[in-house]
Order: structure tokens, then C-alpha cells, then sequence
């Protein structure tokens, strides 16, 4: 959520940037307004749970999340925008920020490219041996960690839903487990 949110809230930090015209930051306080918005994501995002929760009655899916996400994205970016309003050219050291914040990104994927190369090989792997193990129940190694990525590891449990659906998903009639 952060990372496509603070790209895209740089090229808004930029337009604020142009457009000082607007004068849009008369009560515009950087610090107290970053306290504020990083309070209205938390209340967001717990408020988000909450209701799903309630309303499932158990953990919420993931894609639940998006809602928090979008308002998260829109958060962000209002108050890069902001910041780049206020900020005139003395401040020359948020152009630096920004390009460190870039250049740390760029390194965090390049150190995450093996773990999620590892990972994306031994998902294509597991399932080549489903597809070809005629066994009643399939038994199959755990994953490596997946990085940042959503892991797709399975459980022992031949009921659990993400058992039940790599079995449907890849229409087998023998269960999958993953091994103790």
C-alpha cells in the first residue's frame, strides 16, 4: 500500500511544488499535520477490521483491505501535496529525501529479487509434482519464504480453505497436504 502510494504522492509533492500559487498552506503545519494524517490512517485502517470483523465474525480476507488501502493512498498523496505547496525552494533537502527514499526502494527490491525468484520457482515446482503424484493424499515440502510476497502455503489440514482450493484450482481428485 505505501510503496504505489508514496510514488504516487512524490509526483503530487512535485505539483504542490509548481503550484505556489495557490497559497493552500496558510494553516498548513508539517509536523501537526503529519501527526493527524498518520492518526486518520490508524483510526482507518483499525475502524476497516473492526467492521469486518464484526460482520464475518472471524479475521478478515485480505482483500478486505483495500478500502484502508485506497484511503491510505488518498492520505498520502493530500499531504505530499501539501508539503510540496509549503516547501520553497530553501528546503532542497526533501529532493533529497525523495531520492534517497527512491534509491533505498530500488535496493530492497534488488535484495528481495533472489528470496522471490527462490520462492516463485518452488511454487512452479510443487506444482509440477501435484500434477503428476497419483497418490491419495499428496504430500509436499513447505514453501521458502516468500519476501514481501503473499505466501501460498498450504497446512496439514486437508479441509483448510487453501488446501481445498489449490485442489479445486487445479482440478485433482486427491487432497494435498503439506508435510509435518
Amino acid at each position: 500500500t505505501f510503496i504505489p502510494a508514496l510514488f504516487l504522492g512524490i509526483s503530487f509533492y512535485l505539483l504542490g511544488k509548481k503550484i505556489n500559487s495557490l497559497n493552500l498552506v496558510e494553516n498548513f503545519r508539517p509536523l501537526k499535520d503529519f501527526f493527524w494524517s498518520i492518526l486518520l490512517i490508524i483510526v482507518t485502517v483499525i475502524m476497516n477490521q473492526l467492521l469486518v470483523v464484526y460482520a464475518l465474525g472471524g479475521l478478515s480476507p485480505d482483500r478486505a483491505g483495500i478500502a484502508s488501502s485506497v484511503v491510505i493512498a488518498l492520505i498520502l498523496v493530500r499531504y505530499l501535496f501539501l508539503l510540496g505547496n509549503y516547501h520553497q525552494q530553501k528546503h532542497e533537502v526533501v529532493k533529497y529525501l525523495i531520492v534517497g527514499n527512491v534509491i533505498g526502494l530500488v535496493f530492497l527490491n534488488i535484495f528481495y529479487f533472489g528470496v522471490h525468484q527462490q520462492y516463485a520457482k518452488a511454487v512452479d515446482e510443487r506444482i509440477k509434482l501435484i500434477l503428476k503424484n497419483d497418490a491419495s493424499t499428496i504430500v509436499v515440502e513447505p514453501l521458502p519464504n516468500s519476501g514481501y510476497l503473499y505466501s501460498a502455503e498450504i497446512t496439514t489440514d486437508t479441509t483448510n480453505f487453501k488446501n481445498t482450493h489449490l485442489k479445486e484450482g487445479l482440478g485433482l481428485k486427491n487432497n494435498v497436504v503439506l508435510k509435518n
